[in-house]
């Protein structure tokens, strides 16, 4: 299954305080990103910060099912662990596809 036939996307919104921007980052590309990428199911994670509006960052993982978010890897997997302290504003969203169309 390629990431473009995923079937649901969790939304992660976040802010964090601004003297830890750099440790979030490197917290997310070396340990957070790698653990949910290796749970059965989860194919892709992107995050982007925002040019408008609030909160400041977003995290979008695409995965293939409801029942991938409930295994005992993705219980591990999941959660800022030692970030947690420093992030306000955090709102997750689960979404399944109802529809999809591209450009050709």
């Amino acid at each position: 299954m390629t990431a473009r036939d995923v079937k649901m996307i969790m939304i992660v919104e976040t802010d964090v305080e601004p003297d830890k921007e750099q440790e979030l980052f490197d917290w997310y590309a070396n340990e957070h990103i790698p653990e949910i990428i290796a749970v059965d199911g989860f194919v892709r994670a992107r995050r982007y910060r925002a040019v408008e509006g609030k909160p400041k960052f977003v995290a979008i993982y695409d995965f293939e099912a409801v029942e991938n978010r409930q295994t005992p890897e993705y219980a591990q997997a999941r959660g800022a662990k030692r970030m947690e302290p420093y992030l306000s504003n955090t709102t997750v969203r689960i979404y399944e596809k109802i529809y999809s169309y591209e450009k050709k």
